[in-house]
């Protein structure tokens, strides 16, 4: 997987995912999909759904395709993966707390190195399940 190959990977693992993308970025035409939006609005969006109906199933899938980008030797994909999931998820305690147990054991590091980031710039505890 590499920046440039994410949103096709993350259309095949989530077929149900592409009219919704078809739809949200219809303006882009045939250029290829920039990741930081599709994962910013799309996927976050889906996931954040199935977080608020207890989808187990869609979890599962998505926090191990999260798990795939977090451990990608491109280290860009794993950015956009702590931009996109964990900045939004870690700042939802309700959200936090309920996908915990769907992530990875890398995805919790990054997890957990982003609290320890907010605490040392902002002196703002960010509260981890363990």
């Amino acid at each position: 997987m590499t920046l440039n190959t994410v949103v096709a990977e993350l259309l095949a693992a989530f077929p149900e995912l592409k009219p919704v993308c078809d739809e949200e970025f219809d303006f882009y035409g045939d250029q290829p999909l920039d990741p930081y939006p599709v994962f910013a609005t799309v996927f976050r969006r889906a996931v954040f759904d199935a977080i608020d109906k207890g989808d187990d199933e869609f979890l599962k899938r998505a926090f191990a395709f999260y798990e795939r980008m977090a451990t990608d030797p491109d280290e860009r994909v794993g950015t956009l993966m702590g931009i996109e999931l964990i900045e939004d998820v870690a700042n939802d305690q309700r959200r936090l707390r309920i996908s915990w147990p769907y992530m990875g054991e890398q995805t919790k590091r990054e997890a957990r190195a982003y609290a320890s980031a907010v605490k040392r710039q902002f002196g703002k505890d960010v509260p981890l399940p363990e």
